[in-house]
């Protein structure tokens, strides 16, 4: 009798399962109730194994995208959904999951060339060259607006092509929240044989401003033309130093 209740248990079980995961995606997004910013495009597959032929979120389109629900987080109630996706040219890659009118998005990695990621700022002036890399432990929003954000931003091999010739070398971006005060803080870095740069950034989240200051120490004599350009946005303290500074409004 034990033997034969275990069975009708796992039966059961095999049967809920395999039911659930031939749900088509297309039928669960019926019953969901999607936020206006998000943008989701022929979708097909199922629930825990799913594709979109694009997704717009806050108007950045994702193109390709996979997506994937493990069944331990079913069980535990915990809706995450793993996503990969084509962005600009790059691959990226992060966990979405939405709870109590809360987005957050962890473990989300993006690579792309500089070239592809300065494509649409209309940089006339100025050509780029390198690398940059996103490693972004945790984002949380709060009916659409930034609650908290943290992890590292590299960009290697930063070299300015044009109008003159400056290597910047590795810059590290540092992203950190303090949920007491709601600010955000980030801090950069840059050194190489020509220049070195440092600074800090903060957003204040319930005032919607932000503060940054930048520090530019080049370690050898600079072309007037290159100066001339540092001049336009930056103060010069001295023969070789600059200083960046700047505040003001900002739209979570």
């Amino acid at each position: 009798m034990k033997k034969i209740i275990i069975l009708l248990f796992v039966f059961m079980v095999s049967l809920l399962y395999f039911s659930i995961t031939a749900i088509p995606l297309t039928q669960i997004m019926s019953m969901v109730n999607i936020p206006k910013n998000i943008i989701p495009e022929q979708p097909s597959g199922t629930i825990f194994n799913g594709s979109f032929s694009a997704v717009t979120f806050n108007k950045h389109r994702i193109e390709n995208v996979k997506t994937s629900l493990n069944i331990g987080d079913l069980l535990l109630l915990n809706t995450s959904f793993n996503i990969t996706g084509d962005y600009i040219n790059g691959k990226i890659k992060l966990k979405i999951g939405i709870k109590d009118k809360q987005t957050q998005i962890t473990n989300l990695t993006y690579e792309n060339s500089l070239q592809n990621l300065l494509s649409n700022w209309n940089l006339d002036l100025i050509t780029t060259a390198g690398k940059a890399h996103f490693s972004i432990k945790k984002i949380i929003l709060e009916k659409n607006r930034l609650k908290y954000i943290a992890g590292n931003i590299d960009i290697l091999r930063l070299n300015i092509e044009s109008p003159s010739k400056l290597q910047l070398g590795d810059v590290h971006i540092n992203i950190t929240t303090s949920q007491q005060d709601e600010k955000i803080k980030i801090d950069n870095t840059s050194d190489s044989n020509q220049i070195q740069i440092s600074g800090m950034t903060v957003f204040n989240i319930l005032k919607k401003t932000y503060k940054t200051a930048i520090k530019i120490n080049p370690k050898q004599k600079l072309d007037n033309q290159l100066i001339s350009i540092l001049r336009l946005f930056a103060k010069q303290e001295s023969d070789n130093k600059f200083i960046f500074k700047k505040k003001g409004k900002v739209n979570f």
